[in-house]
């Protein structure tokens, strides 16, 4: 009853205000009871200057200086030029720093309180993906395989403070992919794709040569600061390509949030996912099949069946509804959380003296998590997840007929995507360092659907 009159609270509180991030954050009282909503709730500002590189946010382009980001202030709220969707913002409240097109942009590191938390690449083999990321305490927290093996460590600039610790997050990297299974190379840290559009797969991507590709076309962003939460919101465009005709099916646009909440009694990083689907020139249909759709896949020591290779190795599947490991597959839910032992960050000292052991899964291990938490205003809330004990997990929101395949010859979960429906998937993914309770995740849930205000996409 608390939470619910505190929530009320917030809702009359914000109910007049246009902010577009975050409203509220929640607080964890204790290791083994349940958060409540903060009375205190700080609305984030919104401030009237650029991006300043030695604060929250750091961008970087791998190919030249010249196409590294330029940032410029609109303070207007004016439909975004140049762009698949047109978006307004509301009351001239919101202080956008827009990127204009750089078909030669490659990624953008995201720093929150000049520590690094994740990176965006806009095309990895055809796809989009966030890679790497790291929780507060620097512990890598998606599996790096098959990226890490195009990283060219020694190669890595060392000439400032984000440039040394992006060098020891991919070191980091490199420990931890010790514990990791090659297989399905598709599944790329964290990304958003589906197995049959127009009978394209753009989840398995297993014939580059008539590879169905999702383009990156446009990007800008802009940086919220508060006492209690910040975060950065990167803005991307992109065409989903056949791979036979080379055509576009349908445009997305990706709003990606950055953010962490911090607070005396809880700190965790996130990132909330939300896309946008509309067909651009006729229909396009989305498959009904298990492959898809936004994923993650989890380390290697932190998957369910990690301790068949190492018995230091656990993890573990949990559900709102209770279940557990392989009975959390396939089932309608608000959240999933993914759990167990991963590899504890190193510094410089320990990665050089990691590298001279003869036993390289003999590293240092922590506990952590991440929580895929699927949005009531996303599209077919709540969908299924298709969480794997080896360790993809992913939300499916497509494949009915999979999951539950004794309804299969009643029920068809294919979807016709038309040039006047627009479409939103929206999630968010927490990253957390030590074990969370069931009653813990589900009072960060409810927090997440009660005081987020959602994308506004007119």
């Amino acid at each position: 009853m608390k939470m619910i009159v505190q929530i009320l609270i917030l809702l009359v509180f914000v109910s007049g205000m246009n902010n577009f991030f975050l409203l509220a954050t929640p607080s964890l009282a204790g290791e083994n009871e349940i958060p409540t909503l903060s009375n205190d709730s700080t609305i984030l500002e919104h401030p009237n200057r650029p991006v300043s590189s030695n604060e929250f946010v750091s961008f970087d382009n791998q190919l030249s200086s010249k196409n590294n980001f330029e940032i410029q202030l609109k303070q207007d709220a004016v439909p975004i030029e140049n762009s698949f969707y047109q978006f307004e913002f509301p009351n001239n409240q919101e202080v956008l720093y827009r990127k204009e097109l750089d078909s030669h942009l490659e990624t953008c590191r995201i720093f929150l309180d000049g520590t690094f938390f994740a990176e965006f690449r806009t095309n990895y083999r055809g796809t989009p993906i966030v890679w790497p990321i790291c929780s507060e305490n620097g512990t890598i927290m998606t599996r790096s395989y098959p990226m890490i093996e195009d990283e060219k460590i020694d190669e890595l600039p060392e000439s400032n403070d984000y440039e040394i610790q992006y060098k020891n997050v991919i070191q980091n990297a490199l420990v931890a992919s010790v514990a990791e299974s090659k297989d399905h190379p598709h599944q790329r840290s964290l990304w958003f794709t589906h197995g049959n559009v127009n009978d394209c797969d753009f989840w398995a991507l297993t014939d580059s040569s008539i590879q169905s590709k999702i383009t990156y076309i446009d990007s800008f962003l802009y940086e919220n600061k508060g006492q209690i939460t910040k975060g950065v919101r990167l803005f991307v465009d992109g065409h989903w390509i056949n791979g036979k005709t080379k055509q576009p099916l349908c445009g997305e646009r990706r709003v990606i949030s950055f953010g962490q909440i911090k607070s005396e009694d809880l700190s965790i990083r996130f990132i909330d996912y939300n896309v946008s689907l509309i067909a651009i020139d006729e229909s396009v249909s989305f498959g009904d099949t298990k492959e898809g759709t936004f994923g993650v896949r989890v380390p290697g020591s932190m998957d369910v069946d990690a301790t068949r290779r190492n018995s230091n190795w656990k993890g573990q599947i949990l559900n709102n509804w209770g279940d557990l490991n392989e009975k959390a597959w396939g089932k309608r839910a608000e959240w999933v959380d993914y759990s167990g032992t991963v590899a504890r960050r190193l510094n410089s000292d320990e990665i050089q003296k990691y590298f001279q052991k003869e036993k390289k899964d003999d590293f240092e291990l922590t506990t952590a998590g991440i929580t895929i938490m699927n949005s009531p205003q996303s599209f077919r809330f709540p969908s299924w997840y298709h969480v794997r004990t080896y360790g993809l997990f992913a939300v499916n929101p497509f494949g009915w007929k999979d999951f539950e395949p004794e309804r299969k010859n009643e029920v068809d979960g294919s979807y016709l995507l038309t040039k006047e429906k627009r479409e939103n998937f929206d999630y968010r993914v927490v990253f957390h360092d030590g074990q969370f309770n069931s009653d813990q995740l589900q009072a960060l849930f409810d927090n997440y659907c009660f005081m987020l205000k959602p994308v506004e996409n007119p």
